[in-house]
């Protein structure tokens, strides 16, 4: 949010445990004329003063923290390739390196630990910036986010639904996610399966369930050899069935690109007719553009 008001460009890096200095700094890569050295996202936001998002700093390993903590407090960074990121007032006293530019800034996204605890940071890195506490979403605030969300097509009871299913996610939800659910929701209703469709395809998910809160596509897409008219060995657009297994998995899949992700994977045994599907579920979104355009 505070980037798209602002206007400002964002780069973005996810930590983890495998994270080295190469993906912070450059990468090198073959190309035609030999290798060459990446500028990295942390790089290219210092060069272009942009807003540099760092996901998971609880995960930085002790490899990598001087690196992170050299470009947040001196803005100094020596590269691979020879070059070196320097501060503004260092580049414009001695016309050397790569000057940082002076709009460049960072922000860092981190999450509890077990039990609510905070995960243990390393201070030098801690003190590079100013903390903010994101609450896990209440009911209240859930059930707000749902009424926004919906243009007053869902019934109260199916508002309740989503609701409830929201708090059963342990690790808290995003308030977007559900106003993007709700909508799709909406879009949807005739042939969405339920509620719990849309929101495990907006990433609300609650693993602590056994059964139907987590979608399998192993699980649905199995029976699909029993509900598929067949010709010969190839599956026949004209004698494509949709029954309820399949509105489900298509569900999962339209709400899958709708939510912003560009790709979607089927998983499934081998002649579980995967294919048939995703070629059905593109037919009929291809007929769904050419009605709104």
């Amino acid at each position: 949010m505070y980037a798209a008001l602002l206007g400002r460009e964002v780069e973005y890096v996810s930590l983890s445990r495998d994270t080295s200095e190469a993906d912070l700094k450059q990468r090198k890569e073959v190309s035609n004329s030999g290798t060459i050295y990446v500028n990295q996202a942390p790089v290219r936001a210092a060069l272009h003063g942009r807003l540099l998002i760092i996901d998971g700093i609880e995960k930085a390993e002790r490899n990598v923290l001087p690196t992170l903590n050299n470009l947040l407090e001196n803005r100094e960074l020596p590269l691979d390739d020879g070059s070196m990121l320097v501060s503004p007032d260092v580049y414009n006293a001695h016309k050397m390196g790569l000057s940082v530019h002076p709009d460049f800034r960072v922000a860092a996204l981190g999450s509890l630990g077990r039990g609510g605890e905070a995960a243990t940071l390393d201070p030098p890195l801690r003190s590079r910036f100013q903390a903010r506490l994101a609450s896990s979403v209440g009911v209240g605030d859930t059930l707000v986010a749902a009424s926004a969300g919906s243009n007053g097509l869902l019934d109260a009871e199916t508002l309740k639904h989503v609701v409830e299913l929201v708090g059963e996610v342990p690790d808290g939800v995003s308030l977007q996610s559900v106003h993007d659910a709700i909508r799709y929701i909406e879009r949807n209703q005739q042939s969405i399966s339920s509620p719990r469709v849309a929101l495990n395809a907006h990433g609300i998910n609650n693993s602590n369930n056994d059964g139907d809160s987590m979608i399998k596509a192993n699980d649905i897409l199995s029976p699909l050899k029993l509900e598929q008219k067949l010709k010969g060995d190839k599956i026949s657009q004209s004698l494509f069935v949709e029954t309820k297994t399949t509105k489900v998995v298509r569900d999962l899949i339209i709400a899958g690109f709708e939510s912003g992700n560009r790709a979607v994977a089927c998983v499934g045994p081998k002649g579980c007719y995967k294919s048939a599907l995703a070629r059905q579920t593109a037919l009929l979104a291809s007929r769904t553009t050419k009605k709104r355009s």
